[in-house]
């Protein structure tokens, strides 16, 4: 492997734990978003029994072993060194913009989902703002309604109880509030959203449950009486939410906004 051609040192290179050595700053970033794309453009254009296997992350061989996000992952973990570890984040907010910016290319949701499960991954705050616009706001995410959920299960990352940093749980609430508020927010996703929010501040989680009231009753009034399975999805929903709280810090589930909730 070390002799194949494709892994020749490119504008990257490692020596001593890999230093730059050809360019910096801004260049860095934007290689690092040029390889993103193109690697999750190549996989997902090729028929299923040709895509590749081996992946070259700028002179380093990357293994596909499970998904595409993992190779992105192990591109990060194994091979950017710590100095440019913050341009490879916003890398990837690029590189989030720069797919959705073609919604109409047949790899776009499945290379822009790929990015989405890295979010969720390493936690890059600095990816959140395009993720959410491009999901909330976008034609990507018009398009296709599963970025949505795929979208909330990344930022519940950013609020899970070993995420001590007070900054990274202010960020990810503010993206997922701008995701409730988005067009292309499905309020069926109620009670997930609002998860997140409560579990990034709980001190302000009644404020959270009484701003968004209207959310909960219009979920209650749609399926809360509906019969069969879109009744039972709801009061599974709804169980959730309270258990997960409850586990994770219940004096937020005081008498009102259990009231509010269940009506």
């Amino acid at each position: 492997m070390a002799s194949d051609s494709r892994f020749n040192p490119t504008p990257i290179a490692a020596a001593k734990g890999a230093v730059l050595v050809e360019t910096a700053g801004q260049g860095v970033r934007r290689i690092y978003a040029d390889w993103m794309v193109s690697t999750l453009r190549e996989f997902h254009q090729a028929p299923k029994g040709e895509r590749p296997l081996l992946f070259d992350f700028l002179g380093k061989p990357v293994c596909l072993e499970s998904s595409m996000f993992d190779v992105l992952g192990t591109a990060y973990e194994r091979y950017v060194p710590e100095e440019t570890r913050p341009l490879f984040r916003d890398a990837i907010g690029d590189a989030l913009s720069s797919i959705a910016s073609e919604p109409h290319l047949p790899e776009s949701v499945m290379a822009f989902d790929d990015l989405i499960h890295l979010v969720g991954e390493i936690k890059p705050t600095e990816a959140l703002t395009p993720m959410v616009a491009a999901v909330g706001d976008g034609e990507i995410g018009r398009r296709a309604k599963r970025l949505l959920k795929d979208t909330i299960r990344a930022l519940a990352m950013f609020s899970s109880p070993d995420e001590n940093d007070i900054v990274t749980r202010v960020i990810a609430f503010q993206a997922t509030n701008r995701l409730l508020n988005s067009p292309n927010f499905d309020n069926d996703f109620i009670f997930a959203v609002t998860e997140v929010m409560v579990s990034c501040d709980p001190q302000f989680a009644i404020d959270t449950v009484r701003k968004y009231a209207d959310r909960f009753v219009q979920s209650r009034e749609k399926y809360g009486s509906a019969g069969g399975r879109l009744q039972a999805r709801y009061e599974r929903a709804l169980k959730h939410w309270i258990n997960n709280l409850t586990a994770a810090n219940p004096s937020v589930l005081t008498p009102e906004v259990l009231s509010i909730v269940r009506g």
